[in-house]
């Protein structure tokens, strides 16, 4: 067992001990001191990418296949004159197969550089580890290692689809002056990424949500500065606006965004860049389950810069082939539709994408078609698979993805 997993167990054997030795019973009714839980996540994932690389005789990169587990064990404390403290240790393993290239930092990395990516090299961290002040239900303040989660993680989110998740070293405040009005100020001083690297940071957010009765607006503003050189060209600095809701008594939902990016801190460049994105959903009400969602995103490029956002959940977005993490440099444009179903414990997606430049004229990117199955018999426990199918036309190359995991918590 890890040293890391070791401690973590010794410090829940210790409270135990305590609160058996030196309590008195408590009343069936009295909440625990703290919790513990526990979790799993197996997944076969399989990449086969056409992409012509300069690998040594063959100059095209081998299939990949990737079978790892994730373990998570977490300490939450219940609160304590309105302090509570949080850890969390991840660790990652191999099982059997690791032919893929896992793109680990450093020494996590697996010397796989001829096959296709799955981006989950195999490390054992304390993944998580911050205390929270909430004096009342209207404040709360966490600071430490932690996940950070905003809106549709567009922007900010833990990429909780990785195995490694994205962990921040920050500060984090959340303010409701009003119940309908949410502010939230953050500083991230450092970036634990999917592949193990840090990044030091000096990262300020600004979030304003204002929550009615069929409709959400909400305000952003997002300053990212990343001290190493080479990280300069991810500095920017965002302000954005954006709305959701329903209508039609709830059959129909929107989502409407803008936003603007210019150059910050050390960023090499000056520019400014715009985002767009909308998305009509229709859900018949004759047809229980079953909804249609039609839309778009455009990130802008000029050629040289582009509009990123890489402290995102970036496999949400633009194919879960994955073809589009980092936007490139003539833009992107992504026109999808959805079609989704849920019935009892199943519910299954379906989803077409058509990629276009931004700027400039030429060619297309190409197509891609993606596909989600989810089996959740009970809440803990979770089977299901993903595929994705993206057909180049002048952007990158053809490639298939097949994932499937299962999922198992208490």
């Amino acid at each position: 067992m890890t040293t890391a997993l070791a401690l973590l167990l010794a410090v829940v054997s210790l409270l135990s001990q305590q609160q058996n030795s030196t309590e008195p019973p408590l009343e069936s009714s009295a909440p625990p001191a703290y919790e513990l839980s526990f979790g799993l996540r197996y997944r076969l994932e399989s990449v086969d990418d056409d992409s012509l690389a300069a690998v040594p005789l063959t100059g095209k990169l081998d299939a990949a296949l990737a079978s790892t587990l994730r373990s998570q064990l977490r300490l939450d404390t219940r609160s304590w004159h309105g302090l509570s403290f949080h850890i969390a240790v991840e660790d990652v393993r191999t099982l059997g197969n690791d032919n893929y290239n896992n793109a680990g930092a450093g020494s996590l990395r697996n010397g796989q550089p001829g096959r296709a990516v799955v981006a989950d090299p195999a490390n054992t961290e304390i993944s998580q580890g911050f205390v929270v002040f909430e004096p009342n239900d209207r404040v709360s303040l966490s600071a430490g290692r932690q996940e950070l989660s905003f809106d549709q993680e567009r922007f900010i989110g833990p990429v909780g689809w990785r195995q490694n998740h994205q962990e921040f070293d920050a500060l984090h405040l959340a303010v409701k002056p009003t119940q309908r009005l949410t502010v939230r100020l953050g500083f991230i001083d450092r970036v634990h990424t999917i592949t193990g690297a840090e990044q030091a940071a000096g990262h300020s957010l600004l979030n304003v949500l204002l929550a009615l009765e069929h409709f959400k607006i909400g305000g952003y503003g997002y300053w990212l500065e990343y001290d190493s050189a080479t990280l300069s060209r991810l500095s920017s600095g965002t302000l954005g606006l954006r709305s959701s809701g329903t209508f039609a008594e709830g059959a129909a939902s929107f989502t409407i965004e803008i936003a603007e990016q210019q150059d910050n801190g050390n960023h090499p460049n000056d520019f400014s860049l715009g985002y767009r994105g909308a998305t009509l959903g229709w859900s018949p009400h004759n047809a229980e389950g079953l909804k249609l969602e039609v839309g778009g995103e455009i990130l802008e490029g000029d050629g040289t810069n582009a509009f990123r956002t890489p402290l995102a959940t970036l496999h949400k977005f633009n194919g879960l082939a994955d073809r589009f993490l980092v936007t490139p440099a003539t833009g992107l444009k992504d026109l999808f539709a959805t079609l989704s179903y849920r019935c009892l414990q199943w519910s299954g997606q379906l989803t077409y994408h058509r990629f276009e430049p931004e700027h400039g004229s030429g060619a297309m990117y190409g197509d891609e078609w993606d596909a989600v199955i989810s089996y959740r018999p009970t809440k803990r426990l979770q089977f299901a698979l993903k595929t994705a199918l993206y057909q180049a036309d002048g952007f990158s190359s053809d490639g298939t993805k097949a994932m499937v995991w299962t999922a198992w918590s208490f």
